[in-house]
């Protein structure tokens, strides 16, 4: 997924540097790193949502955001996860930057 996004940022910012400049390379890879930072403790929150209903246990809304109690582990362990899909993919990435 987020390999698709910056992707598309790349390909935008590609397309209106001529225009604007460099700056909406910087735009597109903070709202990425945005993205990446509360997308791992959301992505925990499911999958602890889903470990409460195999112990058949009751499940509330706010089960989604209980990955947000323990941020700096999640965040760790999901940002270790995308750098590494980051570096695989980094190959197939080089014809934006050239």
């Amino acid at each position: 997924m987020l390999f698709g996004i910056n992707l598309a940022i790349s390909l935008v910012s590609a397309a209106l540097s001529p225009v604007f400049g460099n700056y909406w390379i910087f735009v597109g890879w903070f709202v990425t790193s945005i993205l990446c930072i509360l997308s791992c403790p959301l992505h925990a929150g499911i999958f602890i949502v889903a470990h409460r209903l195999l112990l058949e246990e009751p499940v509330e809304f706010g089960d989604f955001f209980k990955g947000f109690e323990k941020f700096g582990a999640f965040l760790e362990a999901g940002l270790d996860s995308i750098f590494s899909w980051e570096l695989y993919f980094a190959p197939y990435q080089k014809f934006i930057w050239e």
